[in-house]
């Protein structure tokens, strides 16, 4: 994504891909809600038929064993796809809607269409639940779709493309496999809309692209997700949660603790219940999972060390294995506001942890970076609560837990500014890829709106009178 796209770029793609997209496109819009149900529970099969491709090619990609790959991939995917066939037929049904007094006699209705052929672009760290997860909503909302895997995890890249052929035509998902250049092709093509997952640099790269065309895009990033411990927190139950949503996957998960504000009477405390928590949870090397290559790999390790020159303490982890690309759960105190640490997404299993006096110190220091894509507190009173809500911005908010909220496919998920635009999940994730069209259906004979038409004399004079004193303006 670092140059700027040209037709040329478009080389090593499918050359039918979008006619074919577009023709699918046409007759999937002509569908109802029993056909996409049935899309919908093709997709469901097609996956439990690839249970064990998917379980070895997690831990070839990531190290991920089986319980994590059925806990944070299968279930909630399995989740997002209920919740979705249980509701479509609600979510694509036309709603008539009221009409203000001067369109009496007319009707207002609100529906709902497939924007039509769609990019999904996944992202590495969860590489099913990325691309499968939207393709859900995609598929819900009756468009044709395009995924395009991460290629940093090329076996389930594979498995996700056994999958899409297993239980689609080409008229209806392709999958396009390839490095960044064919990324750069896709972004080239008129998309009906682009749904990125991935870093805020290259996500800018995107909308910078798709904004040539007025391409419409949903840009799932990141950011510095921050965790509030305050003085009422029950610290062994936060230690768990954070240690838990934070090491998990090694760390690699946009909405991750990025780093924890802790009031500083409990500072030691906490430091300790998340060193117990990690040898409870994670007592090897391996078992949080794998960094993905050796490039991110040393990222972290140079993360870690400039920390450390700018004057932090490791109190927990700090070790690393190139040849087996695992980190430690590592802890920092001490930490310098200026160490990379705190300057960028950490997107690894090192956790600064920062002292504070008053609540208000925390929260300006959160407000002074981009808006995160999660925020976590950890608290016994709602007035905590509240002043968060009222006083920060981000994507969501979770108390008394961390990373949860992604797999709840109610609630909208998405970020703010730099970590994110629009929402997925359920029946926001299904709007993102509709058309909500507006429709007001006039009767044939005299209508009432015959008032907006000139010359403005005889019964029109008051009557224009009279509405504006309904509505608050004579």
């Amino acid at each position: 994504m670092e140059e700027i796209l040209s037709p040329a770029l478009t080389d090593g793609v499918n050359p039918r891909l979008m006619d074919q997209l577009t023709t699918g496109a046409m007759l999937l819009r002509a569908e109802g809600a029993s056909a996409r149900i049935d899309r919908l529970q093709r997709l469901r099969e097609a996956i439990l038929n690839h249970r064990e491709a998917l379980y070895q090619a997690f831990m070839d990609d990531l190290g991920k064993d089986q319980d994590s790959v059925d806990l944070q991939a299968l279930l909630p995917i399995g989740m997002e796809l209920e919740h979705t066939v249980a509701n479509v037929r609600n979510w694509i049904r036309s709603r008539r809607v009221a009409s203000p007094l001067p369109y009496r006699g007319s009707r207002s209705e609100i529906h709902v269409d497939p924007k039509g052929v769609v990019l999904i672009m996944g992202a590495w760290n969860y590489p099913l639940l990325l691309t499968l997860g939207p393709l859900i909503s995609a598929v819900a909302a009756g468009c044709a779709v395009c995924i395009k895997p991460s290629e940093q995890a090329p076996a389930v890249a594979a498995v996700v493309e056994d999958i899409v052929d297993a239980c689609f035509n080409d008229e209806e998902v392709q999958v396009v496999q390839g490095d960044a250049r064919i990324a750069q092709s896709l972004t080239a093509l008129p998309f009906d809309h682009i749904f990125f997952t991935g870093s805020t640099r290259v996500g800018a790269l995107v909308m910078q692209k798709a904004a040539e065309s007025l391409t419409p895009v949903t840009l799932e990033l990141g950011g510095k997700s921050p965790t509030i411990v305050d003085q009422t927190a029950d610290l062994k139950r936060a230690a768990e949660r954070i240690v838990w949503g934070k090491f998990t996957n090694s760390g690699q998960t946009c909405v991750a603790t990025d780093y924890i504000y802790v009031h500083h009477t409990r500072q030691d405390a906490l430091v300790k219940e998340l060193r117990t928590q990690i040898a409870r949870l994670y007592p090897t090397e391996e078992s949080t999972g794998r960094i993905v290559n050796a490039g991110h790999h040393m990222r972290l390790a140079a993360m870690t060390a400039d920390a450390v020159a700018h004057g932090a303490k490791i109190v927990e982890g700090g070790g690393t294995s190139v040849d087996d690309l695992c980190i430690e759960p590592t802890i920092l105190t001490n930490v310098d506001p200026n160490s990379l640490v705190m300057q960028e997404e950490i997107f690894g299993p090192i956790l600064p942890v920062l002292p504070y006096t008053d609540l208000s110190d925390a929260i300006d220091g959160i407000n002074e970076r981009p808006v995160p894509l999660a925020m976590y507190v950890f608290t016994a009173r709602e007035g905590v609560v509240r002043r968060l809500l009222k006083e920060t911005r981000s994507g969501g908010l979770v108390v008394n837990d961390t990373v949860i909220q992604y797999g709840n496919p109610h609630l909208p998920f998405g970020g703010v500014g730099a970590s994110g635009i629009g929402r997925a999940h359920g029946y926001w994730g299904f709007l993102e890829f509709s058309n909500v069209r507006s429709v007001l259906r006039q009767r044939r004979g005299w209508s009432w709106t015959s008032l907006l038409y000139p010359p403005y004399t005889g019964w029109k004079k008051p009557a224009i009178t009279w509405l504006l004193k309904k509505f608050g303006m004579r």
